[in-house]
């Protein structure tokens, strides 16, 4: 752990041993365990104690009775916190109607609590996903509170995932930042929604950097706003301060450390690096579904050849597929790996079929048939098919076109495989230009093309 963190934790630690009853230091220290996904159960012990601290003898009326109210308000929100992060971590739906129970709790001790009330419409939406019952409460948080702030970026967020009211969501953060204009919460949500949705690059840019001079240490900001400067400026250094910086106010911040990751793999270049945070993401989150994929990309780069190489990132493809089972991509892309590095065509092709059984237009998908098709099954029919489903997803994609003009040669159709080559060299650059220039060029002087290219690595 962080020096610092724990140093953080040994204060917590001190704070309830000299007040064991207080469940407000004890909910402190339960917050702070419950950041660590690895230490679930501890936390949740922690929580169950504050919350029987609430009901011990004194602790009934008079100014008690405010912190009643702020325990209740706190702990439902930490516990639909850590359910939220954490992916339910297999806690089972009495913690579901524990959350429940303590707002409902709160909101009768103080029905129009303004924490309360916006965090109960958060877990209705995103835990329950009870959206119909969730933007009543979205509503009736803004009836009682219309200036809160954070209040409307919150309803904004659930207008922009959960009704796709793109209108209605940028109006709902205009007004959060009018209300509080030096929010950077509300400045960073509003700046994501710009970069990734609208794909407003000059208002997003100034939204990022307005948070960021509010607040320096709000690490959500820090993390996007290094994702924006990676993504669409290109500005690799400051993006890599900025993740540091993150990483440094949080070490458990799963996000930064996997952006930070993804920086080092695909912009640094430093494999080693990114390796190391890839794998301290998943310390912190064993679930992260695209920390798992990248990080068998990866290792099948580095170490794949080998027989522990392979192993491991075999392990690591059916992990990422446990975590996003609906993620057709990596489902695809573990067909590939199965085929190409274990020469294991059953499983290449079963994997695939549930591939595109869940997106007919998985490019990944369609590519990797037809390779498995045209190499093991000698079915070039059914390959040329799946290979043509590939090019309509992209019409530049090099393999298809490559295979797509062996295919047109062995069946000995000139003027299709000169079309496809010539088309293949031109979605080529570098050593892969070089490559395709020589086999056009032995086809032309009449050698048949050969077997079928190693298949697409990437999610794009």
């Amino acid at each position: 752990m962080h020096a610092d963190m724990s140093l953080y934790e040994n204060n917590l630690l001190q704070e309830v041993k000299e007040n064991p009853n207080d469940p407000i230091s004890l909910g402190g220290l339960a917050n702070f365990i419950s950041l660590d996904q690895g230490r679930k159960g501890e936390a949740l012990e922690m929580f169950e104690r504050a919350l029987a601290a609430c009901h011990a003898e004194g602790n009934v009326r008079g100014e008690v009775e405010t912190k009643w109210k702020l325990c209740y308000t706190v702990f439902a929100s930490l516990f639909a916190t850590f359910l939220m992060n954490s992916e339910g971590a297999g806690l089972g739906e009495g913690w579901v109607r524990k959350a429940e129970e303590l707002y409902n709790k709160a909101l009768v001790l103080d029905p129009e609590n303004p924490l309360g009330m916006p965090d109960y419409a958060v877990f209705t939406h995103r835990v329950k996903k009870n959206y119909n019952e969730a933007e009543v409460l979205y509503k009736k948080a803004l009836e009682a509170h219309p200036s809160h702030a954070s209040i409307w970026s919150k309803y904004g967020n659930f207008l922009k995932s959960v009704r796709r009211d793109l209108k209605g969501a940028e109006a709902c953060f205009k007004k959060a930042i009018k209300m509080d204009p030096k929010n950077p919460d509300c400045l960073s949500t509003y700046a994501v929604f710009c970069h990734g949705t609208k794909g407003d690059i000059e208002t997003a840019e100034m939204l990022y950097e307005r948070a960021y001079d509010s607040d320096k240490t709000h690490v959500n900001n820090l993390s996007n706003y290094g994702l924006f400067l990676s993504e669409l400026k290109g500005d690799f250094r400051r993006a890599q301060k900025l993740y540091e910086a993150a990483i440094e106010i949080d070490p458990r911040h799963a996000n930064s450390i996997y952006n930070y990751a993804v920086l080092c793999d695909s912009g640094l270049k430093n494999q080693a690096l990114a390796e190391t945070l890839y794998k301290r993401c998943l310390e912190v989150s064993d679930k992260h579904a695209f920390a798992l994929y990248n990080l068998a990309i990866l290792i099948e780069e580095v170490r794949g050849k080998t027989e522990a190489g392979k192993e491991e990132v075999d392990t690591l493809f059916r992990r990422a597929v446990e975590a996003a089972p609906q993620d057709a991509v990596t489902i695809a892309d573990y067909g590939r790996f199965k085929m190409t590095r274990c020469n294991d065509v059953e499983a290449a092709e079963r994997l695939l079929r549930q591939a595109l059984g869940l997106d007919p237009g998985c490019l990944v998908g369609n590519y990797n048939m037809g390779v498995l098709l045209m190499k093991f099954k000698k079915d070039a029919d059914r390959a040329a098919g799946y290979f043509r489903n590939a090019l309509k997803c992209d019409g530049s994609h090099q393999p298809s076109l490559v295979c797509t003009a062996r295919l047109c040669a062995e069946k000995g159709d000139r003027a299709g495989a000169d079309k496809y080559f010539k088309l293949a060299m031109r979605a080529s650059d570098g050593e892969t230009y070089r490559d395709v220039k020589e086999e056009y060029d032995r086809w032309v002087g009449g050698a048949t093309a050969g077997g079928g290219r190693r298949g697409s690595r990437g999610k794009g």
